[in-house]
């Protein structure tokens, strides 16, 4: 691998840049005898088709096709957690304006 000064390669960057590009030989910059880059080819990778690009990294555990057997939560017009912490608000505060899980909002009518 030719190793090259950092204030050569600032003279020659693109005549450097073209030899590695066509020889493929990396090239390593130095800053007073100290090592600051390596200048590598580009290695093109072919492009992964739809696929092949979750491969090896999904796994499917059963079936995922057919309808579960219960309601999911974000479903729930009012999920536990939310009930659990109105019934909290109306021991603290009374309603509040706040009635079956809806806040209502007055609207003024375009009259």
């Amino acid at each position: 691998m030719p190793i090259i000064k950092i204030a050569e390669f600032k003279a020659k960057c693109l005549a450097i840049l073209d030899e590695v590009k066509r020889t493929g030989i990396p090239v390593l910059v130095t800053r007073n005898g100290r090592p600051v880059a390596e200048l590598v080819p580009h290695r093109t990778r072919p492009p992964k088709g739809p696929s092949g690009v979750w491969k090896g990294l999904v796994t499917i555990k059963g079936e995922i096709v057919s309808p579960i057997d219960r309601k999911w939560e974000a479903l729930a017009r009012n999920p536990p957690e939310k009930r659990a912490r109105q019934r909290r608000m109306l021991e603290l505060h009374g309603t509040g304006g706040v009635r079956r899980g809806y806040a209502y909002k007055r609207v003024r009518s375009a009259d």
